[in-house]
């Protein structure tokens, strides 16, 4: 009788024994399949944050604190070594990835990463930014995904993306409608008024074309971040309209502009009556005693000059039609013939 009990006893407990297996196999392989469904939902999409707090500017940054954009923030997950990316105002980190009991952790790798800043050195010839690097490593995070939503411990919040999607997202972010203000249309609207002016009424067009054409290349709207030079805007070094631009900062555009009303200019006026010449070193006259007038007032050079500077148009015009205005009969009739 006792050997009965104990082989039944022994069958009892191997039977426990085998119970016990089969269910921790069971949660095992649950686990697994739940990994798996996991691994594959963050490797086949993308993770998207659209969220406020970026500045545009590092002088926006100390000079208005309060006012700032809105931008994207990516995460790429890649099977392949578990490598994940983040894209956070176009700096790319990197770092590895491991799932463990539903939650996803991320540890970042060490990133170099260039300060860009404006190069204030007056004896510089080069208009190109001043550089800074640091070696920059970001906290290592913690994320969960609930459906179509991945919720990371550092408080953002991102969104499942299908990968094409994203990346219209992204190339959208780069454009001019993503970062246009209603300053900008404002603005464009009054320089496309100054060239209607000008052609359809002949309202100084070489004034108001000029001016209306440099406010519509001014106020196109620029993707801008801290330490991101996408090489587009005018004050971006390296870009096109930076170029142009330094014709302005260089001084390059003025004797170009007088050199072209001079061309433009008829002196058979002048050809015809040589004593008119007088008028003119008349008019040169005034404008030298008003820049030394002026820096007398107490004006600084720069001001001084501009003040002299002005009364040139007028006088060149008094000296070859008499009279200041662009409507007189002498200035039509040469304008045309």
């Amino acid at each position: 009788m006792r050997k009965l009990l104990t082989i039944i006893g022994a069958i009892a407990l191997i039977i426990f024994i085998r119970v016990i297996f089969i269910q921790a196999d069971d949660i095992s392989e649950d686990k697994g399949k739940t990994n798996e469904s996991l691994i594959e939902k963050l490797v086949n999409y993308k993770w998207v944050n659209y969220s406020d707090g970026y500045y545009t500017t590092r002088s926006a940054k100390k000079l208005k604190p309060e006012e700032t954009v809105e931008r994207y923030k990516t995460f790429t997950f890649k099977e392949e070594k578990n490598i994940f990316i983040m894209d956070s105002v176009k700096q790319r980190f990197t770092g590895k990835w491991k799932i463990k009991n539903k939650k996803i952790y991320l540890y970042f790798d060490i990133k170099k990463v260039v300060h860009l800043s404006k190069n204030t050195d007056p004896n510089s010839m080069s208009n190109a930014y001043s550089t800074l690097s640091e070696n920059l490593k970001l906290k290592n995070r913690v994320a969960t995904v609930e459906g179509d939503i991945m919720k990371s411990s550092d408080g953002f919040t991102y969104e499942k993306y299908d990968p094409s999607y994203a990346g219209l997202v992204n190339f959208f972010e780069f454009s001019g409608f993503a970062n246009a203000k209603m300053g900008h249309f404002i603005m464009m609207l009054v320089g496309i008024f100054f060239i209607f002016l000008a052609i359809k009424y002949d309202y100084e067009p070489l004034l108001l074309i000029p001016i209306g054409t440099g406010i519509l290349m001014g106020n196109i709207p620029m993707f801008q971040a801290i330490d991101f030079n996408l090489k587009l805007g005018i004050y971006e070094p390296g870009s096109v309209m930076n170029y142009l631009y330094q014709g302005v900062v260089q001084g390059w555009y003025p004797p170009l502009i007088f050199l072209g009303i001079g061309a433009m200019t008829d002196f058979s006026s002048l050809i015809s009556n040589p004593r008119l010449m007088l008028l003119g070193a008349a008019a040169q006259i005034g404008i030298f005693a008003t820049f030394l007038g002026s820096l007398l007032l107490g004006f600084a050079p720069q001001e001084a000059g501009a003040i002299g500077i002005i009364g040139s148009y007028c006088h060149s015009r008094l000296f070859l039609y008499g009279t200041c205005s662009s409507n007189s009969a002498a200035y039509n009739k040469t304008s045309y013939n």
